[in-house]
C-alpha cells in the first residue's frame, strides 16, 4: 500500500526503499535489490557460484509462507510441492499476488504522548 510522503522520507533517510505492490516498476525495483545483494554476497565468497537458481526459488517459497501467490500450479509429484512459471522473479511474484500478507512486521512504532 503507498504510505504517507513523511513516512517514505523517514524511510529512504535511513537507507530503506520503499514499492508499492501494484506499481509496475516494483517488479524491476524488487529484482534490481535481490541483485545487488547477490553480487555483494558474490564479491565476499559468500554466494555459491551457480546456485542463482536455487537462490530464486528459496525466495518464492518464503514469499508463499506470506502470501498466496498466482500463477502457481501443484506438482503432480508432490502435493506440498508449486510449480512457478520457468523465469519467474520474486518482483514477478510479489506483484502478481491478489491476496493480503498473513504476517506482518512492525517498522515504526507511533510515538506515545
Amino acid at each position: 500500500e503507498d504510505v504517507a510522503p513523511q513516512l517514505k522520507s523517514a524511510l529512504s533517510k535511513n537507507g530503506i526503499s520503499y514499492v508499492v505492490k501494484e506499481d509496475e516498476s516494483s517488479i524491476q525495483r524488487i529484482n534490481d535489490f535481490l541483485a545487488d545483494g547477490a553480487k555483494v554476497r558474490g564479491e565476499k565468497g559468500q554466494l555459491v557460484s551457480g546456485n542463482t537458481q536455487q537462490v530464486i526459488e528459496g525466495l518464492i517459497k518464503a514469499f508463499s509462507a506470506l502470501c498466496e501467490i498466482a500463477d502457481v500450479e501443484q506438482s503432480d509429484n508432490d502435493p506440498n510441492q508449486m510449480t512457478v512459471n520457468k523465469g519467474s522473479t520474486l518482483g514477478q511474484v510479489i506483484h502478481r499476488s491478489t491476496s493480503r500478507p498473513a504476517v506482518f512486521t512492525n517498522i515504526v512504532k507511533p510515538r506515545t504522548l
